[in-house]
């Protein structure tokens, strides 16, 4: 090890390697980003998302290795052979490709498995771009230097694997990229120690046309273009997912809610309700509908506008909701008409006292658009299991109470009593044979 130092102290330049260090964990966060994404999505996404992580991944691997490369200075004339210099940069992507399909298979082992492959890999991408260098002399090898660069990149493979894996959000990715840099650079720099160039003045060799300092300059600038794009996509894709996320909560708030108040809508409170009755079922517990009707709102809306009644409606809604406590949800289920649910509160006690905050709250003077109104509302309760054991009972009886509560006066409330269902069943056979009556002129 001390003689890897060494090597990297005495034979190395250093802006290059400093270059290929900082380009190394660019491209190791951007790979673990774009790799995470691919785990996450599914079809077409996954597939493009995953050989997006491959080919930053392995630029990323082959960019290192070759600045490094570039930077190496043995004490003489050094150049290059391009054949094994490409085929190093197929290697590590091919490789990453393999590693990056093996971590995603389900099964517990596949991180591990997929480390041991990574840094392997690597270090195969390694010594045969080492081949590339041209020298006058040949290289000679430390065995034992050589076996710990393959220790390191597959160490420190298998943690970043793991990481990327087990680990959720930014933990996973800053955690797999350290050790992703640390696979590749610890790997790279204990390879280029075990190496030593044996003289040998009988050798000439072709020297590059481009300094090593312009052509690192080139493949820093090729690989950060790639990096930059992976980039790009992964933050159109973050705010096209966002979009979509906050356009199917709008969609899905506008189902259940009413758009002019925000209140839960009819849907909303049929759901609440069947879920609050078969909850009291299996408790023995109590449950109160309060059908509510604002009075002489119509009259509101014919001489002050619509816009008026709008306004007042909200108001109102508004009024209603701050005298509401954790258990009590109110709901608009047409024009003027509100309802409320309350669950887990003795009755009639509970329904009694919402009532009488709900009256005080309302019947008073409220300005709006200029106009100043009276405000009344009348309330009519069903109780649970008192007047009705199902919702298709319950908020019909609350209905009847509702109507009893208006015809007595209005700005009042009233319990569900039988005979009320019996009156307006008769009203509404008399409306229906009056409206059949017309009809044929009688």
């Amino acid at each position: 090890m001390h003689h890897t130092v060494a090597t990297l102290a005495h034979t190395h330049d250093h802006r290059l390697v400093l270059l290929a260090i900082a380009l190394c964990v660019f491209g190791a966060i951007t790979a673990m980003r774009v790799l995470q994404l691919a785990m996450v999505s599914g079809g077409r996404r996954r597939l493009a998302w995953f050989v997006g992580a491959a080919i930053v991944g392995g630029c990323t691997i082959w960019s290192t290795h070759f600045i490094s490369m570039l930077s190496y200075n043995p004490g003489m004339p050094i150049s290059y052979d391009l054949v094994p210099t490409f085929l190093s940069l197929t290697i590590a992507v091919v490789v990453t490709s393999v590693s990056f399909a093996a971590m995603m298979r389900r099964e517990a082992w596949a991180p591990y498995i997929a480390g041991v492959l990574f840094g392997s890999g690597v270090a195969i991408m390694h010594y045969v771009g080492m081949s590339a260098v041209q020298v006058a002399g040949r290289l000679a090898w430390n065995v034992d230097q050589v076996a710990l660069s393959f220790l390191f990149g597959m160490g420190f493979g298998l943690l970043a694997l793991a990481a990327i894996r087990n680990l959720p959000g930014d933990r996973g990715v800053l955690s797999g990229s350290a050790a992703f840099a640390c696979s590749v650079l610890f790997l790279h720099f204990t390879g280029m120690g075990a190496a030593t160039v044996i003289p040998d003045p009988s050798m000439t060799i072709e020297m590059n046309l481009l300094p090593p300092v312009v052509i690192a300059a080139g493949a820093a600038v090729s690989t950060c273009f790639v990096l930059t794009v992976a980039l790009l996509c992964v933050v159109f894709d973050r705010r096209m997912t966002h979009g979509k996320a906050d356009a199917e909560r709008r969609i899905h708030h506008l189902a259940f809610h009413d758009s002019l108040t925000g209140l839960p809508n009819r849907t909303y409170f049929g759901d609440r309700l069947r879920e609050s009755l078969d909850a009291a079922a299996a408790q023995n517990g109590q449950v109160a509908v309060l059908a509510i009707d604002l009075d002489r709102f119509k009259q509101v809306n014919d001489i002050f506008g619509h816009q008026a009644g709008d306004g007042l409606l909200r108001t109102l809604s508004d009024s209603m909701s701050a005298e509401l406590r954790g258990n009590e949800m109110l709901a608009r289920v047409g024009g003027d008409e509100f309802v409320i649910v309350q669950c887990n509160v003795a009755q009639p006690e509970g329904a009694d006292d919402l009532a009488k905050r709900l009256l005080t709250a309302v019947c008073r003077d409220v300005e709006v658009e200029g106009f100043t109104f009276r405000a009344a509302m009348s309330i009519g309760i069903a109780l649970y299991p008192r007047d009705g054991k199902d919702a298709a009972t319950l908020h019909p009886n609350a209905d009847a109470a509702l109507y009893r509560a208006k015809q007595e006066g209005r700005g009042g409330y009233r319990f569900f009593e039988p005979e009320m269902d019996m009156a307006l069943r008769e009203r509404r056979a008399l409306q229906v044979e009056m409206r059949d009556a017309l009809k044929r002129k009688e």
